[in-house]
């Protein structure tokens, strides 16, 4: 790490804060380290550089090379809330997960010889509990319920870290929009099959951030001594379910006006429906008298941003990014090649590039694939639809198993290689009762052919980008 350089050390980085925090630290020119139970399971497959230090629990100590020239920490660990029934075992995983790293790292910084000037804690808005109309700002008491009692649990244990002179900030963090993880994905999974809903009555209050203003409220947090103590991490406008509801159903371009009842919803989600049912109305108050500037204020521009470029009505959207140690102009030919995508595309896909229409891709080249899916033969042809040399392309189907396949590659410069995007919006081809029935086996068969290009793209060697 050069001198001017400054390193953070992120815990939870390969979820999808982390992830998106990383990448954006990763342009600003933080040196980045990572903990990982499994490290050569993500490593290669990050959208940013990083070095990645085994972790194998969090009941385990930290490595102790993870603070070494660390200027902060960001604490994002905690089993997902939502994926899972409530069972007791459930609750202990997901209140120790939390409560446990944050010990491993108390304990970690003051054992070690350099502290780092300023931890990030991640904490949620849960601790404020079911609250109806109230306005809650940062000092608002604590709520009831499993929820408000975790987040309270893990802030206490996080306040151990002020004894050994590092400022504390923790973030209050709200439901994260963002289309490359999070709530939001599946959200419009759950829409494209017609199922969208208000939610209960309706009228709860939803406290929500954009990922880009949140990792630009721990970047902040970061660099800026004012940042300590509590801050909710919300837009300023929070907003009523039904208006949530709408904007999804009017920017997405799908069916609205149908109601889930609260009696529907506790009987499916059991426990965990109070993370759709709850009301909060969270303030992030500290935050603006600091001056913070949020780019997505009311959820209509969040999701209108998130959305609006959706080429036709009803879609679903997988986005990934990878980061490549590869400069654009090395590796724009592999990925602009066609007969390269049958070293990218799974084995058990059958995948064999038949011909295109031009010896060399440009606007307009059309190709022909052929393809098994689940033992059916499938031919495919796409046309490059747009064609940027060493910026983006996008291939279209115009003949295959979906009625819309928009596929953008997009190529950003970053850390001396490669960012990658694949952005891939999509529907079946099918009535809505078959997208009901067939859409979440496709959206299972779309991530991982997703998640093999992404291992295969990290196996890939440098002399494959010479003069590919």
């Amino acid at each position: 790490m050069s001198a001017n350089k400054k390193s953070i050390l992120i815990l939870g980085g390969n979820g999808f804060v982390g992830r998106e925090l990383g990448r954006h630290a990763a342009m600003l020119g933080y040196d980045i380290t990572l903990l990982a139970r499994r490290p050569d399971e993500i490593r290669g497959r990050l959208p940013f550089p990083c070095t990645i230090l085994p972790w194998p629990t969090v009941s385990a100590p930290l490595p102790l090379e993870a603070l070494a020239n660390c200027d902060a920490v960001v604490n994002l660990i905690g089993e997902g809330v939502a994926d899972k029934p409530w069972s007791e075992s459930r609750r202990a995983a997901i209140r120790d997960s939390r409560v446990m790293s944050v010990a491993a790292l108390v304990n970690a910084i003051a054992a070690a010889s350099k502290r780092p000037s300023v931890v990030v804690q991640a904490s949620a808005v849960g601790y404020y509990g079911d609250r109806h109309d109230d306005e809650l700002d940062e000092s608002a008491p604590p709520g009831a319920g499993f929820l408000a009692d975790t987040c309270v649990q893990w802030e206490k244990a996080a306040l151990a870290l002020k004894a050994n002179n590092v400022r504390l900030v923790t973030l209050r963090i709200g439901l994260v929009l963002g289309l490359t993880g999070g709530a939001l994905p599946k959200l419009l999974g759950v829409y494209a099959k017609g199922l969208g809903a208000e939610l209960g009555a309706g009228q709860q209050w939803t406290s929500w951030i954009d990922i880009d203003d949140l990792v630009r409220m721990i970047l902040a947090a970061i660099r800026e001594p004012a940042w300590e103590g509590v801050f909710n991490a919300t837009a300023p406008e929070p907003c009523r379910n039904a208006d949530f509801n709408a904007a999804l159903a009017r920017h997405g371009r799908y069916a609205a006006g149908k109601k889930a009842p609260a009696v529907a919803i506790r009987l499916a989600m059991g426990k965990r429906a109070a993370l759709v049912l709850d009301s909060l109305r969270v303030l992030p108050k500290k935050a603006q008298r600091l001056g913070f500037s949020f780019r997505h204020q009311k959820i209509e521009a969040a999701i209108s941003d998130l959305l609006g470029k959706a080429v036709e009505p009803n879609l679903r959207h997988l986005v990934v990014h990878q980061w490549i140690p590869i400069p654009v102009d090395r590796l724009w030919p592999f990925f602009s090649s066609a007969q390269n995508l049958e070293r990218l595309t799974p084995p058990w896909l059958g995948f064999k590039v038949l011909r295109a229409s031009d010896a060399e891709i440009r606007r307009g080249t059309m190709i022909d694939y052929r393809l098994t899916l689940h033992g059916l033969p499938i031919s495919w042809r796409t046309e490059i639809s747009a064609w940027d040399p060493l910026r983006m392309f996008v291939d279209e189907q115009r003949r295959g198993p979906y009625s819309v396949w928009h596929h953008t590659h997009t190529f950003e410069s970053m850390a001396g290689g490669t960012l990658m995007t694949d952005a891939v919006q999509y529907r079946l081809r099918v009535a809505p009762l078959g997208e009901l029935v067939a859409g979440l086996f496709v959206e299972r068969d779309v991530q991982k052919i997703f998640e093999y290009r992404s291992r295969a793209v990290a196996h890939l060697g440098a002399q494959d980008f010479n003069g590919s």
